[in-house]
């Protein structure tokens, strides 16, 4: 007895899996493993491999006299860490760009990355055939966890979703999601009734599925807490929880009484650390870890100090793909100097929650974010950026290295097989010139990767690299190059003449792009008259709606563009269409304060008294989401003049005098009395 019990000894001492021989495929020795769990090194150590899972670890010398290998790498000098898991990253743009999609996933291994949670684009049917050929060895890549295709609401923002519109949508998206067999499953808000949101969660756990996703402006994080959502996924929606008000802010959203600018200011203002403690405690005592995903925020907010125009990692990235960030860059240039400001100041109020989480016991999952319209948030290297930015707002190495070692695996229930090296684990690992516990950034310093038990060294790395570095440069030979300018691209730089070159040489005028908008509604956008006038003049559809049912006549009348909007009149303006709200396109002009845009829309016919979904006139807007200052004053005048129903009452029953009189609107009150209002 007092034999096998010294035996058994020795073996766990040694951590040898029973019954394994001593030949291993791979034998890495003098290195210093760094134990994840606890932030400690330990010194020259050595671990075997068998197949994809490791067989033996321990002192060098000893795990070397027991073991022989076909592979044995010196280490010394170095440090391993298991391999790492982006948990929040996307494929997409639409079927053109399988192929460039296709090609970024060496780029993960490259980056030393095992792992990538796949939250949802608009190509879930590829995706799961690719994380099937992954798992049957005849693609390369990471392991690759999919939600498949996310659930959302009807007509949504974004493509490629189960559109749900009652219980029962859900509970057939439910089945759907069940015969794809996904790993999780991924819940968005442009368009889902709030109220659906906390039933697909409860489903999803009903059917023994983690559930992750956006909550909805019209819950409040507990909502979707108790439903028993087990991420959030974008440190924002966890800024959300930590507002004093938040109920009070949802409530008045879901009931129509603020629009979701009103509502983010709100929010902004009213963060409350003791109240966000309280809700991060809560999070963590229910299980619900936090995607930060802090570098595709980063980017965005400061893109008016870096335009990354220049950043050599474009290379890697191919054309079609380099075109979907177009939007979100086009947007952030449209910022006048106080919305710069304030993007910064929102960026840092975001991120300084983050510390908050790990103190109150929050498990804080690496993500990037990384894909298609995240403009210049790389796959492979942003997850280096993310645990950079982690450290700079208040986490420790060690902390950051977790995240995007040991959160990942623990979140599927998988900790048993990863975020560790020791015996029975993966054999996904990654071998550092420099030790990430002292400084973060040494997860750059790649010596080699491990994955599923296959090295891949320095100089197979930069194979990888090469191979899509070269891929890349032949699409852009092609034709379809970030260098040749599109109709769009020429759309919102203003350039008439490559406007006129394109259409001459057979560009399609109203083509669209990965929003669904025309190259004419990205001028407007960006309010690059002579473009629209170019466009407006050879025939472009002043009509045409993109993806969040705006046209360039519904736009440039929301936004005071007056010039654009007196060209799209004299064209064929469509006065009866209206935007996703129901509204025309007097209603926003008259909330925005455009007078001059109301007055041009009023001349032109538009109909004073349609009443949008909300329930509101442009009158009661003027009113309800005006400023009571001069240009409100004299839209309800020109409204009123134009005839406009003065007593006309939203669905509470309150009339404008009402809204006015409780706003202390003084001049409104007075305007609307004399025009007779009750």
């Amino acid at each position: 007895m007092k034999s096998r019990l010294l035996a058994l000894s020795a073996l766990l001492a040694l951590a040898l899996l029973p019954g394994v021989q001593d030949h291993a495929d791979v034998l890495i020795r003098h290195v210093t493993v760094v134990d994840v769990e606890h932030g400690l090194p330990i010194a020259d150590q050595a671990v075997a491999t068998s197949g994809s899972r490791i067989v033996a670890t321990g002192g060098d010398a000893t795990v070397a006299s027991a073991w022989r290998a076909t592979q044995t790498i010196d280490a010394s000098g170095q440090y391993l860490i298991p391999g790492l898991w982006d948990m929040h990253m996307h494929f997409g743009g639409g079927a053109d760009l399988i192929e460039e999609n296709k090609a970024l996933l060496p780029l993960y291994v490259a980056h030393g990355i095992t792992t990538v949670r796949d939250a949802s684009g608009d190509l879930p049917q590829q995706v799961l055939a690719w994380r099937r050929e992954i798992a049957d060895g005849t693609l390369f890549g990471p392991t690759l966890l999919s939600s498949g295709p996310k659930i959302e609401g009807i007509a949504p923002v974004w493509k490629g979703t189960l559109e749900t519109g009652s219980e029962a949508d859900i509970d057939k998206a439910m089945i759907t999601l069940r015969g794809l067999d996904v790993d999780f499953v991924k819940i968005t808000d442009s368009t889902l009734k709030p109220e659906l949101f906390p039933y697909a969660v409860r489903k999803a756990r009903a059917a023994g599925l983690k559930a992750s996703g956006h909550i909805p402006m019209a819950l409040t994080v507990r909502e979707a807490v108790d439903a028993g959502i087990s991420s959030i996924e974008h440190l924002d929606y966890a800024f959300k929880a930590g507002v004093k008000d938040e109920a009070a802010i949802a409530a008045d959203f879901a009931a129509g009484r603020i629009d979701r600018a009103e509502a983010n200011r709100r929010l902004d203002a009213g963060f409350d650390r003791a109240t966000a403690m309280k809700a991060y405690r809560y999070l963590a005592e229910k299980t619900v870890s936090v995607s930060p995903t802090l570098n595709g925020s980063r980017i965005i907010a400061f893109l008016d100090q870096d335009s990354h125009q220049r950043d050599a990692y474009l290379a890697y990235i191919g054309p079609g793909l380099r075109k979907t960030y177009e939007g979100r860059v086009q947007r952030a240039a449209q910022a006048d100097e106080a919305a710069i400001a304030q993007r910064h100041a929102h960026y840092g109020r975001v991120a300084a929650v983050l510390p908050l989480l790990q103190q109150a016991g929050v498990t804080i999952l690496a993500g990037t974010d990384a894909g298609f319209l995240n403009s210049f948030n790389y796959p492979g290297a942003g997850l280096h950026d993310e645990l950079a930015l982690y450290v700079q707002n208040g986490l420790t190495p060690a902390q950051a290295l977790s995240s995007a070692t040991r959160s990942g695996p623990a979140w599927f229930g998988r900790l048993d097989t990863y975020g560790a090296i020791s015996v029975g684990r993966a054999a996904d690992m990654v071998l550092l010139d420099r030790n990430p516990l002292d400084d973060i950034t040494a997860t750059r310093t790649i010596r080699a990767v491990m994955l599923r038990g296959t090295v891949h060294d320095r100089a197979a790395l930069d194979r990888m690299l090469a191979d899509t570095r070269d891929k890349v440069a032949a699409w852009n030979g092609a034709g379809s190059n970030m260098n040749t300018m599109t109709l769009h691209a020429a759309a919102a730089s203003n350039d008439v003449a490559a406007i006129r070159n394109l259409l001459a040489t057979g560009a399609a005028i109203d083509a669209r792009d990965e929003r669904g908008r025309t190259a004419l509604l990205v001028a407007t956008h960006a309010n690059t008259v002579g473009a629209a006038r170019a466009l407006i003049e050879a025939g472009a559809d002043v009509n045409a709606k993109d993806d969040i049912h705006d046209s360039a006549y519904l736009y440039a009348g929301a936004s005071g563009h007056l010039e654009i909007l007196k060209m799209t009149l004299e064209h064929g303006a469509d006065l009866k269409s209206t935007n996703r709200y129901g509204g025309t396109a007097l209603i926003p002009a008259a909330e925005r304060g455009h007078v001059d845009t109301v007055r041009t829309l009023i001349d032109a016919g538009v109909d004073v008294d349609h009443v949008n979904n909300l329930g509101w006139t442009a009158l009661l807007e003027a009113v309800i989401l005006g400023d009571g200052g001069v240009s409100h004053a004299r839209i309800v005048q020109l409204l009123v003049k134009a005839g406009a129903r003065v007593s006309l009452a939203d669905r509470d029953g309150v009339t404008p005098l009402g809204h006015a009189r409780s706003r202390g609107f003084r001049t409104i009150e007075n305007e609307l009395v004399a025009a007779g209002a009750q």
